[in-house]
């Protein structure tokens, strides 16, 4: 009887120290995205990225951070005149990163990497062009949902690395306020094919991967740095 209660006394006690490893939190900011090809019309797209982190401490130099995000990439050209193109890419992604920690226990400087996946669920292409006709300027402009039937080339899985850094803060007894900016490199093609939405500006399938640096404010509850 007395070995079932050390043995239950032990597990309980284990349990808790597990726990207390766990913090979690949310986390939202902004994506600045293009696509690798070479224009020099290319700029940056700016999307909304967010969602929750879940903290497990290692040690108190490493710590494993799997996330669960809303993310948005694209690609944008702005040429001659008013002339544009754009698109809109909205990920679930699932970074899991590893993170390396320096500092003070109220002030913690860090670096982090590890590899993503992101599902494709929704997205829109548009688009500015002005033409003559007839000797006169006209506009062409449209606005489409991506096409997501069995036809289409356009790749609904991505995947690849995040790198990045950041700081935490100490706030109150319990909780730290996390500023974090990363890069993420895509690497599969966005889509399979000359991408009809870009057909003078995507050269070939080899040049449309993702590239995104995201810039975030977040906060974890929990925290025992």
């Amino acid at each position: 009887m007395k070995k079932v209660a050390l043995l239950a006394v032990c597990v309980f006690a284990f349990s808790i120290s597990a726990i207390s490893q766990f913090s979690f939190g949310p986390r939202a900011g902004i994506n600045l995205t293009q696509q690798r090809f070479t224009s020099e019309y290319k700029v940056f797209r700016q999307g909304f990225v967010g969602g929750v982190m879940l903290k497990y401490e290692v040690n108190d130099l490493f710590s494993i951070q799997p996330e669960l995000l809303f993310s948005q990439k694209g690609v944008h050209t702005d040429e001659d005149g008013d002339d544009f193109h754009d698109k809109l890419l909205n990920y679930i992604e699932l970074p899991v990163m590893g993170k390396f920690i320096a500092g003070k226990d109220f002030f913690n400087f860090y670096i982090n990497a590890g590899p993503y996946t992101a599902f494709l669920v929704s997205g829109k292409t548009s688009y500015s062009k002005t033409v003559v006709q007839g000797g006169a300027d006209v506009v062409l402009s449209d606005e489409s949902p991506i096409d997501f039937s069995e036809d289409t080339k356009q790749n609904r899985i991505d995947f690849g690395l995040s790198l990045g850094l950041g700081f935490e803060f100490e706030v109150g007894r319990n909780g730290r306020i996390i500023t974090d900016l990363r890069w993420d490199i895509g690497f599969p093609e966005t889509y399979e094919d000359v991408d009809p939405a870009f057909p003078s500006i995507f050269i070939s399938q080899e040049e449309t991967m993702n590239r995104a640096l995201g810039i975030t404010v977040g906060y974890i509850f929990g925290s025992n740095d």
